[in-house]
């Protein structure tokens, strides 16, 4: 079963800057690895995060924002 909800604790958000440094440093070589294995979004402060769990599993998420500059800019 899959379900997504608006990120909210501490636990989603450690989770979100460890996705992010296995998809855009490990998976898609975009940023340079580092000892924290963590890649924290440089809009993170302003971004509104939807996660997808399987079960309890988190295994994914988007990032919005409504501020300029966009990822497409």
């Amino acid at each position: 079963m899959y379900w997504c909800k608006i990120a909210q604790t501490n636990e989603e958000y450690e989770a979100i800057v460890r996705l992010n440094y296995e998809t855009f440093v490990e998976e898609i070589p975009q940023h340079e690895p580092n000892m924290q294995r963590l890649k924290v979004d440089r809009f993170h402060q302003q971004n509104t995060y939807i996660v997808v769990y399987k079960k309890t599993e988190l295994i994914g998420m988007v990032a919005f924002r409504d501020q300029r500059p966009f990822s497409i800019d």
